[in-house]
């Protein structure tokens, strides 16, 4: 603190303000989630882009080009809207199909989460068949609400796991953040 007092007194009072604020802004925004900022962002954005917003217990529905979204209030739901919906994290397969000539796709979706790659997916290919694989329960659970408020009645859901060979495999959650979207599977002895 004393150093930064000395340092304060070759700065005009304006100066000094900002650089006090600057640091107290900073040191304030790294005690609070980043997710708070994006979820703002992401909220003014929908608002200002036609998306209509609905709370509903401890879910928010984002009716959002021609598409419902079911988002978990808490947790890393807004996360994964913003890197699959806003930051375009399907658009490179959807090319991949498109470049291919393939109309009626047939798409497994490994790791699903809660869908939201599923539902940008059967919005651009309205007759894909596509199945979608998420093996942790709460994510399976929301991955079954977003299917099923879009209507889409050729999604297959099933709650499992995909591995390359035979074996057991366990969840763990040190990816990431340790949030819902960090479940991952590795192998495991125990059955």
């Amino acid at each position: 603190m004393k150093k930064l007092l000395a340092r304060l007194r070759y700065y005009s009072f304006a100066e000094g303000f900002s650089l006090i604020m600057a640091l107290f802004l900073d040191s304030l925004y790294k005690r609070i989630p980043k997710q708070v900022f994006l979820v703002n962002n992401t909220y003014k954005h929908l608002v200002q882009n036609g998306a209509i917003l609905r709370r509903e217990r401890d879910e928010i529905s984002i009716f959002f080009q021609n598409a419902k979204y079911r988002l978990r209030v808490n947790g890393s739901d807004f996360l994964v809207f913003n890197q699959i919906v806003f930051g375009g994290g399907m658009k490179r397969v959807i090319e991949i199909i498109r470049h291919l000539n393939i109309e009626n796709p047939y798409i497994m979706d490994c790791g699903a989460n809660i869908g939201l790659a599923t539902v940008e997916l059967k919005k651009e290919f309205p007759n894909a068949k596509i199945i979608a694989v998420e093996p942790e329960a709460d994510n399976y659970k929301q991955l079954c609400k977003n299917i099923s408020s879009n209507g889409f009645e050729d999604v297959e859901v099933v709650m499992m796991g995909v591995w390359y060979n035979l074996t057991y495999l366990t969840g763990k959650t040190d990816f990431r953040d340790g949030s819902e979207w960090s479940f991952a599977l590795q192998e495991s002895a125990e059955s």
